[in-house]
């Protein structure tokens, strides 16, 4: 069975050059790309 999230997933992107985490896709002032690390989904 999946477990029932009740949050609303949210929509958070990372640098994992730097760490820096924003909300907003594209790429980090550090030159490194942001990533998305919402809530995974099933494939």
């Amino acid at each position: 069975m999946r477990p029932e999230y009740d949050c609303d997933s949210e929509e958070v992107y990372e640098c994992f050059k730097c760490g820096r985490r924003t909300e907003s896709p594209g790429q980090c002032e550090c030159g490194g790309e942001l990533r998305h690390i919402g809530r995974s989904r099933d494939l």
